[in-house]
């Protein structure tokens, strides 16, 4: 469930759509305890990107810990579980790093091991009240504008006659969200498509949605019998 004190307020409202999308599905996956074990493959199984995970962070509308597990702060806001029904997270040393006040996560930076939260998220002010780690806008503006330290993988042409760069940590991604794919290659295919069909390009919100959803087909091939399907292809294209 999803309180309207959490997602009807103006500081989630101006998040962007696809980092309001992403929330709503981490919330979707997230066990009795509010965390999520795969965040990374949330985010691109739905097209959305790690800018708008760390834009989540960022607003304070998710914590992201050492071990890549996220939790959703409100997540007591947003959620009752009965007691015959509750099932208690696994992930014990990630929850010994939290308080929980008035049904929000906070961290805990005094008297524990901080080895869990990740240093990002960890603000470089201590003395807060109520010694909550804070991330500053700014530093997350500062992080989003920086120019990549590596020359992209391949760029993909868009609608608009700009280009979407792949970094190799997208292709890391996809390669170990599609093991049975080829990703390189595909993505080389895909520009090749995009390069012959101009007039049939995406746009820089809809490139990921494209690219996950090819490679997911591709993978999908490899488990199934027959010849692919050629109309269903054709209209996966038209998208």
């Amino acid at each position: 469930m999803f309180s309207l004190d959490v997602v009807d307020t103006d500081l989630f409202l101006d998040l962007p759509i696809s980092s309001q999308a992403l929330y709503f599905h981490l919330g979707m996956r997230a066990d009795d305890d509010g965390f999520v074990s795969s965040p990374k493959r949330v985010t691109a199984m739905i097209g959305a990107n790690q800018d708008d995970l760390k834009l989540l962070a960022a607003k304070g509308f998710v914590i992201t810990l050492e071990s890549g597990i996220v939790v959703i702060r409100h997540w007591k806001q947003n959620n009752y579980i009965q007691k015959d029904r509750y099932k208690g997270t696994v992930y014990n040393q990630e929850l010994a790093c939290l308080s929980v006040e008035n049904g929000i996560y906070k961290v805990c930076v005094s008297n524990m091991d901080t080895s869990c939260i990740q240093n990002g998220d960890i603000g470089k002010d201590r003395e807060v009240k109520d010694r909550e780690v804070k991330v500053s806008e700014s530093a997350f503006c500062a992080e989003s504008d920086k120019p990549p330290s590596a020359p992209p993988v391949i760029s993909l042409p868009l609608n608009d006659k700009t280009f979407h760069d792949i970094s190799q940590y997208d292709l890391d991604c996809w390669k170990e969200l599609y093991p049975a794919v080829d990703v390189l290659q595909e993505l080389r295919k895909m520009k090749g498509w995009l390069d012959s069909n101009p007039t049939r390009r995406k746009t820089r919100r809809g490139i990921r949605r494209f690219i996950n959803s090819w490679l997911a087909r591709e993978q999908d091939k490899h488990h199934r019998m027959g010849a692919p399907d050629k109309n269903g292809l054709e209209e996966f294209l038209s998208e």
